[in-house]
C-alpha cells in the first residue's frame, strides 16, 4: 500500500504547512442542517477554531459546547484573521457574512467543496451494502481502537458507540466512511469529487442505490481496492462488470465455525478465535471486516485478538 506524505497540505492555497503548525480559523455560515453541525464539531474537536452562525437557534449535540455560536446574521462575525468560510446551500444570496467574506479575500467554500480539499490526501476508506455496512464499519473501528490507532471516521449507523460520529484529525492518512442515506454532504463529495480507494461491499444494493454504487467502483482510481462478498452473484457480477487491470479484488465469504458453549469458534487464515455472536451470519460480517483491517497493514494475529471483545451496535441496515 501506497504511503502518505507527512506532511499536512494547506486546504486554501499551494503553500504547504507541517503538521504542527498552528489551527487554523473556519466559520460557518448557516449551521442549521445536522450534518454541518457535526462536521463543526469535528473539526473543533480536532483544534481547529471555529465558529458559526445562523437565523434562530440551533438544536446543539454532543460536542458543540466549544463552538463559538452567533444566531442572528453580521458582517462582525467575519473576522480578518479567518481561513475559510463554509456557506450551507440554503443560505440566500447577499448575505451580509458572505459578502463581507469576499470584500476581506477570504476563501469561501460550499460544504462539498471544502470537505473534498480537507480529506483530498487521505486515504478513503467506503463500507456500503443494503445490510452488514453497520456492523462492519463497527468492528473496523473497535479493531483501529484496540490498537490505538489514530484515524478519522465518518459513521452514522454505530453513531451510538461514539461520541462523536465524525472525527476529523490532522496527520491522519486514512478515514473509515460507513455510508447512509442520511450522509448527504459525504455522497455528494464522494460523488462528484472523492472517489474512495477501497470500497467494502457488504451486501447486494436495492435497485435505487444501485447505479450510484457502479458510479463509485466506475470511479475507482488506480490500483483501487474492492472487498466484496462472494457468494452473492450480483455483487460479483458487478464487481466483473467494473474490474480494471489496476484494480485489486479481495472477496471474502462466512469462515468455517464450531458452536462451543454458547460461542461461535471461527477460523480465519488457519486462526482460531471465540466470539460472542447473534448469528453465525455475522461471522461473515467478521470476515469483511478482516479484509478490510489487512489492507490497513493489521496482521491476523492482531485482529484474531481484538475482534474477541467487540460489542454490538444498534444496526440500522
Amino acid at each position: 500500500m501506497q504511503a502518505f506524505p507527512k506532511i499536512y497540505v494547506n486546504l486554501f492555497n499551494k503553500k504547504e504547512i507541517k503538521i504542527s503548525d498552528s489551527s487554523m480559523k473556519i466559520h460557518f455560515i448557516g449551521i442549521n442542517e445536522s450534518y454541518l453541525l457535526q462536521l463543526a464539531c469535528a473539526l473543533q474537536h480536532s483544534a481547529y477554531q471555529v465558529s458559526a452562525s445562523c437565523q434562530g437557534k440551533v438544536d446543539k449535540i454532543s460536542g458543540a459546547e466549544h463552538v463559538t455560536f452567533f444566531d442572528t446574521w453580521s458582517s462582525d462575525h467575519i473576522r480578518e484573521d479567518l481561513d475559510a468560510v463554509v456557506v450551507s446551500k440554503h443560505v440566500e444570496e447577499g448575505n451580509v457574512e458572505v459578502e463581507r467574506a469576499h470584500k476581506l479575500g477570504i476563501p469561501v467554500y460550499t460544504p462539498v467543496k471544502f470537505l473534498a480539499r480537507f480529506l483530498r490526501n487521505k486515504q478513503r476508506i467506503l463500507i456500503t451494502g443494503k445490510k452488514g455496512r453497520v456492523l462492519v464499519a463497527a468492528m473496523v473501528v473497535h479493531v483501529l481502537r484496540q490498537m490505538g490507532k489514530r484515524f478519522d471516521h465518518w459513521l452514522q449507523g454505530s453513531k451510538q458507540r461514539l461520541s462523536l460520529p465524525i472525527r476529523l484529525h490532522k496527520g491522519t492518512s486514512f478515514i473509515i466512511i460507513e455510508e447512509d442515506d442520511d450522509n448527504l454532504l459525504l455522497k455528494e463529495s464522494m460523488r462528484e469529487m472523492l472517489p474512495p480507494h477501497i470500497v467494502a461491499l457488504t451486501d447486494e444494493e436495492p435497485e435505487d442505490r444501485r447505479s450510484r454504487l457502479e458510479r463509485v467502483l466506475k470511479s475507482l482510481p488506480k490500483a483501487g481496492m474492492i472487498v466484496y462478498h462472494e457468494t452473492q452473484k450480483a455483487l460479483r457480477n458487478m464487481v466483473k462488470k467494473y474490474d480494471k487491470e489496476s484494480t485489486y479484488l479481495y472477496p471474502y465469504k462466512k469462515p468455517s465455525f464450531k458452536l462451543r458453549k454458547g460461542l461461535f469458534s471461527f477460523k480465519l487464515k488457519g486462526k482460531v478465535q471465540d466470539i460472542n455472536l447473534k448469528s453465525d451470519e455475522h461471522l461473515t460480517h467478521v470476515a469483511a471486516a478482516w479484509e478490510v483491517c489487512q489492507l490497513l497493514s493489521i496482521n491476523i494475529d492482531t485482529f484474531m485478538t481484538s475482534i474477541q471483545s467487540f460489542g454490538y451496535p444498534k444496526e440500522k441496515g
